[in-house]
């Protein structure tokens, strides 16, 4: 399987199909789950996008989800890539439980494994003694293994060989149930393994251009919709300005009706020669007291409050005599709602 793996990473990097993702030029981040789950790349992209420190829309993430240990790389371009990390992982993890391995160059890179996991990826120019003191503490690693920029070319192209079919799988987002799959092979698959491992490359290789195409296609699709999306926004926007400007105009006019309500009641009190003594407004209505030594006056008062056509209704809610044989009566009048 080592060398189908092999054969089939040369084989996408030749046809420009997969690039790899060097550790300089991509961000890593490491996520323990608490169970096993499945995920594809709509659920990452929901939960980890905002993880990226690239604009989301000049960028892709590459995932691998090893029982509950999610790996994840965000990489700067709409393209599919092939994690440098993980491929150095693979190959020292059959090795080494815990280390931290250097890759001396111009600009050194950085694996750190711990208890079999992928913790942590990174480069930096000249790693120092103290940078990997800090490494050691922060990780809890005492061995440390160091890799010349000579021997780098070849320990990357073993390291072809022992990428999981998994790993390639999750790359280009393939999904297969394995149960199924080997109780198929076995009853109908009948052609030598060589050439089945060359249906398998041609099957990838043309499942993999499909993909670019779906993605271009499901790309534009995207930024028709999201300009929709903005179209929408500003509509909207434009709505709910314009309604909260109408429901000020509509209170300043429904203010504006009551304080001629308000003026009405009163120049036609004082026209009367009534006495005010209380006026108040809430919501709809006017209550207001008025004193007079004329009771028979009110029926007139009242009719010609109705006449300004202000008032649906004025209701006498009550009366009584004072010590001065005046008359005190309270009204409540209802506004019309025009």
């Amino acid at each position: 399987m080592g060398s189908l793996i092999k054969f089939l990473i040369t084989y996408f990097f030749k046809k420009n199909i997969i690039k790899i993702s060097t550790i300089e030029n991509s961000f890593f981040l490491y996520k323990h789950l608490d169970k096993k789950i499945k995920v594809t790349s709509e659920i990452i992209k929901i939960n980890y996008i905002k993880e990226s420190p690239y604009p989301e829309e000049t960028s892709s993430i590459s995932f691998v989800l090893s029982k509950e240990n999610l790996y994840l790389w965000f990489v700067k371009g709409n393209y599919r890539y092939l994690p440098e990390a993980l491929l150095l992982y693979r190959h020292l993890v059959l090795t080494y439980s815990s280390i931290c391995c250097i890759f001396k160059s111009k600009i050194d890179k950085v694996v750190i494994i711990k208890d079999g996991v992928l913790v942590s990826s990174f480069s930096k120019s000249a790693i120092n003694k103290i940078d990997l003191q800090l490494i050691k503490d922060e990780f809890s690693i005492e061995d440390v293994l160091v890799i010349e920029e000579k021997e780098y070319a070849t320990f990357l192209k073993e390291s072809y060989a022992k990428l999981k079919l998994n790993d390639l799988l999750s790359i280009f987002n393939i999904k297969i149930d394995f149960k199924n799959l080997w109780t198929v092979t076995l009853k109908y698959l009948a052609i030598p393994f060589f050439y089945s491992s060359i249906l398998i490359v041609l099957f990838m290789g043309l499942y993999s251009y499909y993909l670019d195409r779906e993605q271009e296609k499901l790309y534009k699709e995207y930024q028709e919709k999201r300009q929709i999306g903005r179209d929408f926004k500003n509509s909207f926007d434009k709505i709910e300005n314009e309604n909260i400007q109408f429901s000020s105009l509509l209170n300043e006019l429904q203010y504006h009706q009551k304080t001629l309500a308000i003026s009405n009641i009163i120049k036609v009190t004082d026209e009367m020669n009534l006495s005010m003594k209380y006026i108040k407004v809430f919501n709809d209505k006017v209550e207001f007291i008025i004193k007079t030594d004329k009771q028979s006056q009110i029926p007139l008062y009242v009719k010609r409050l109705f006449k300004s056509n202000y008032f649906k209704e004025v209701k006498n809610i009550s009366s009584f005599k004072l010590h001065d044989k005046r008359i005190q009566i309270t009204m409540v009048a209802q506004l019309r709602k025009n």
